[in-house]
């Protein structure tokens, strides 16, 4: 909204300009025209005239005096302007200088007003807790017309809407411009037959004409308008807290539950959203890009705006390292840093999951925020759930990784639970088409290829990112790509820290609120036990009481039956204890001495030349698969262990000769296998 009001004061001033210069021409015109006519013979043929000739005269004489004493005046107040903000620019460093360095600081556009002491709401965090921005960034003024003067002679330069006849209707004018921390933005009239595609074209020649870092085109606001968005040379850091005082996010506040700063636009207006409204969000940049800045100043700014009774943090940080400071703060349920502890949160977010969707269905409520509305909010916290190298988890364990965060970015956001999923590499073999189409919003920092870009913007973006903190983001509900400046939360690493341990010593001592409790993830990694795949465990048994589960056709979890074996009897656990007082369901069905069950009438078949003495850990594998997913399709089985076609037929015919399995009919060789169970057995399950 600031960005179109400022875009309409300046074009009005152009237009007053015009109207202005138009009025003296047109002023003067008369004063010398009814100055002739004054002077020469005509008035003694028509004395009548006279008298409205000498009004005319002295009007358009006075008229023309008064304009341009005016414009005068204003070219004038315009340079006193400036040598009043100079004046008052310093003013700062006189202060800094004497002691008194917060006695008061001259803000940029945007900056919404100085409320230094402020919080962002009752029984918050004042933002004086984050580092201001140094003196030399805050009173930095820029205009960005050294850009506007050379755009013209760059597009004659190129050969781009050279003019017709020597008329200006040919010509790209210059509408206005303005600059920001990282880049200007020059918008540009388009003249008739000029197409922004071609201007788009001519980007890599424009930006060399210019002499500038970069240059991206995209639409204007009005019709017939592009905006050259020019990369300055000297790139301005950008902090989180004026973007955070500016009053734009005050408002911002009153509508959003998880807000979050996506980064500051091309001439420094912060761009804000909510990660409820945009469920998830996806996250790529390479080394020294900027992400982990950005990724630093989203939880700090949710540990500023949100109680711990309000949100829970959940962090899975392969590198050790990055998320270090975040471990003992009170916001944090659980951390985990090795892949097998981060496989168990992520299963007992699914698990959660389907508990708050029961609780909503008993309590008649359709998502969390009905369920807040007729009961406290600590008793179901929202839980942000931050990823910061889905690489490593993707490389190591795949198959277990990917189905999981698939449904989590489905189902989980409206029981409160939202992902924020990062890597330095996001290749199609890390981020998924899978993953991708359930995590909408994207934002990319400079990464090292063009088709990384592409895949995660689904598009080539045209521009190259100068990393430090340039982005592009495509978020949710938000039109194209929105090229942004990530904030960081201070200079270094050390403001960082110290800025988390004074957030973490508030909640702390703020005993209003208690942090909410949820059970399921409370030190899950803690507590992890060491839980692997099906394909990867080589024991055939497990457990008579530890249930499995799978995700059926409708995505369900089902309970599946597992089995284990002991001499004369195989055991087939059908559904586990469902609390502590009641018994699980078991089905014990003797076996013979062949290992055929004697409830089940199987036709003898020829027993394959097998090694008697060798049980293949394949052939156990297999086994218990079968009987912990129920799947008996010969493909599937076949993906699931790994193996060659010859090799999964040969170990179906030794089940099949074992009783476990029934081959498919002869007239149909396409069907799968059948389980061979007992009737009673089929109905218990």
């Amino acid at each position: 909204m600031v960005t179109v009001f400022k875009d309409f004061i300046a074009t009005l001033t152009g237009e007053v300009k015009k109207l202005f210069m138009n009025t003296i021409v047109i002023a003067i015109g008369v004063g010398i025209l009814s100055t002739v006519f004054l002077l020469s013979d005509i008035p003694e043929s028509v004395p009548d005239l006279v008298p409205y000739a000498k009004s005319a005269a002295m009007a358009g004489w006075l008229t023309a005096v008064v304009l341009i004493t005016l414009a005068v005046t204003w070219a004038k107040c315009g340079e006193l302007g400036a040598m009043l903000r100079y004046a008052l620019s310093c003013i700062p460093r006189v202060a800094a200088r004497l002691g008194f360095p917060n006695l008061i600081r001259i803000r940029g556009a945007g900056s919404g007003g100085n409320r230094l002491s402020r919080s962002l709401g009752p029984g918050l965090p004042s933002l004086s807790l984050l580092p201001a921005a140094p003196a030399e960034v805050a009173q930095d003024q820029r205009t960005g017309a050294g850009y506007a003067r050379r755009v013209l002679a760059a597009f004659r330069r190129c050969g781009l809407a050279q003019p017709k006849d020597g008329r200006k209707e040919g010509m790209v004018q210059v509408v206005s411009y303005q600059a920001g921390p990282a880049a200007t933005r020059v918008t540009v009239s388009l003249p008739d037959g000029f197409r922004l595609s071609q201007l788009k074209n001519a980007s890599e020649d424009l930006c060399a004409a210019l002499g500038a870092p970069t240059l991206q085109v995209v639409g204007g606001r009005r019709a017939g308008t592009a905006n050259l968005i020019i990369g300055n040379h000297k790139r301005l850091p950008v902090y989180l807290r004026p973007s955070l005082e500016h009053s734009d996010f005050e408002k911002h506040l009153e509508r959003a539950v998880l807000p979050f700063l996506v980064g500051v636009d091309d001439v420094g207006e912060p761009i804000f959203s909510d990660l409820v409204r945009v469920r998830h969000l996806l996250a790529g940049g390479a080394t020294g890009s900027g992400k982990s800045w950005w990724l630093n100043q989203l939880l700090v700014t949710l540990l500023l705006t949100k109680s711990p009774s309000e949100l829970r943090l959940v962090l899975i940080d392969p590198k050790k390292v990055e998320m270090a400071a975040y471990h003992n703060t009170v916001h944090t349920l659980s951390v985990a840093t090795e892949v097998d502890d981060a496989v168990e949160i992520l299963k007992n977010l699914v698990v959660e999951m389907d508990r708050r969707y029961k609780v909503f269905k008993d309590a008649g409520c359709r998502n969390i925020q009905q369920y807040h509305k007729r009961h406290d909010v600590s008793t179901m916290p929202y839980v942000v759930t931050v990823i910061d190298e889905l690489a490593d988890l993707m490389i190591l364990a795949k198959k277990e990784v990917e189905p999981i965060i698939q449904r989590l970015a489905q189902l989980a956001r409206a029981a409160g639970i939202h992902l924020v999923v990062a890597s330095q590499r996001p290749s199609v073999d890390v981020v998924t088409g899978v993953i991708k189409a359930n995590l909408p919003s994207r934002v990319v920092f400079r990464l090292l290829s063009q088709a990384d870009y592409s895949t995660i913007l689904n598009e080539n973006p045209n521009t190259s990112l100068e990393g430090g903190g340039d982005g592009l983001a495509l978020i949710e509900g938000q039109h194209g790509l929105i090229r942004f400046q990530g904030a960081g939360v201070g200079g270094d690493e050390d403001d960082l820290e110290r800025v988390i341990s004074k957030l973490n010593d508030f909640w702390r001592n703020n005993s209003k609120f208690a942090p909410a409790k949820v059970s399921l993830l409370e030190n899950a990694a803690a507590v992890h036990a060491d839980t692997v795949s099906v394909l990867a465990q080589t024991p055939l048994a497990q457990p008579s009481g530890s249930p499995q589960a799978r995700p059926d056709s409708k995505g369900e979890r089902t309970k599946m039956p597992t089995v284990s074996e002991e001499p004369g009897k195989q055991v087939f656990v059908l559904s586990p204890a469902a609390s502590s007082g009641q018994a699980a369901n078991v089905a014990t069905i003797p076996m013979d001495g062949e290992g055929r069950s004697d409830l089940v009438n199987v036709p003898d078949l020829p027993e394959p030349d097998f090694d008697e003495f060798e049980e293949d850990d394949t052939l156990l594998q297999l086994k218990q698969l079968i009987a912990q997913t129920g799947e008996t399709r010969a493909d599937k089985l076949r993906d699931m262990l790994g193996v060659r076609k010859a090799r999964l037929h040969e170990l179906m015919q030794r089940l099949v000769a074992e009783g476990w399995l029934e081959p498919p009919p002869p007239n149909n060789p396409r069907a799968s296998y059948r389980l061979v169970v007992s009737m009673e057995e089929s109905r218990r399950q």
